[in-house]
């Protein structure tokens, strides 16, 4: 897992998306975290965790499983999940990329719901 502030130069998977997002944010963007997942992380290393409901604690699968993020949004070469964690608009931006190696709840969490 890659974790990304505004500031921080990205190249990698999805760094348009990001570079986007910075660019829409303007003079907010130092409230965005950015995560970029990796082949061989698990759901429970990232913060938060994409397939845990925040409120109830309902995990993807469950009946009545609802995701916690504000939007996603699919892109081409993967997703893009916005969680909004405080009152001040902070949040994290995670960005899941469509590739081998990355976790198969993860990428069946974001095709259902795109």
């Amino acid at each position: 897992m890659i974790i990304v502030q505004h500031a921080d130069a990205y190249h990698g998977v999805l760094a348009d998306v990001r570079n986007a997002r910075l660019d829409q944010l303007g003079e907010y963007s130092d409230l965005a975290t950015f995560i970029i997942v990796e082949p061989g992380d698990r759901p429970e290393d990232v913060q938060p965790d994409p397939t845990v409901n925040l409120v109830d604690g309902l995990r993807y699968g469950e009946p009545d499983f609802t995701p916690s993020w504000e939007w996603i949004e699919k892109h081409p070469g993967g997703w893009e999940l916005c969680f909004v964690l405080t009152d001040d608009g902070a949040g994290h931006i995670i960005l899941i990329p469509a590739q081998e190696g990355i976790d198969s709840r993860l990428l069946a969490l974001c095709r259902e719901h795109t």
